[in-house]
């Protein structure tokens, strides 16, 4: 089965590349471009991982992530947030606080990226 993933970001250059690298390797890919629908998509498809950017035209980031972790339905769903912009040392410890299991600074390789969702679902499959 694949893995499923929700890319949750207001660039659609950012979600392009995501879905662009990622389903080549098997992944199904969903896409929000606000923080409502990110949740709304997350409800209805209990995606694997959501990647999530902080500045989203209706809502931060790390709110939406602290509601996503709040779902019981999502407690095993990986999130990592993004910023291209919100990227000190406070906001990381804030988006980690919400629940995110990282925060990746804008821009960023793929590879790693891939790489990072891969272990992270390896560590919540034990």
């Amino acid at each position: 089965m694949a893995k499923k993933i929700l890319v949750v970001d207001d660039d659609p250059a950012i979600r392009y590349l995501v879905r662009s690298y990622l389903e080549p390797e098997g992944w199904s890919v969903e896409e929000a471009a606000t923080g409502r629908e990110g949740l709304s998509h997350a409800m209805a498809s209990v995606p694997d991982a959501v990647l999530l950017d902080v500045n989203l035209p209706d809502a931060d980031g790390r709110d939406i992530c602290r509601r996503l972790k709040a779902e019981p339905v999502l407690e095993k769903t990986v999130v990592i947030i993004i910023s291209g912009y919100k990227t000190g040392v406070a906001d990381k410890v804030l988006g980690l606080d919400r629940g995110a299991v990282d925060y990746v600074s804008k821009p960023f390789e793929m590879k790693i990226l891939a790489a990072k969702l891969e272990a992270l679902l390896r560590a919540v499959e034990r």
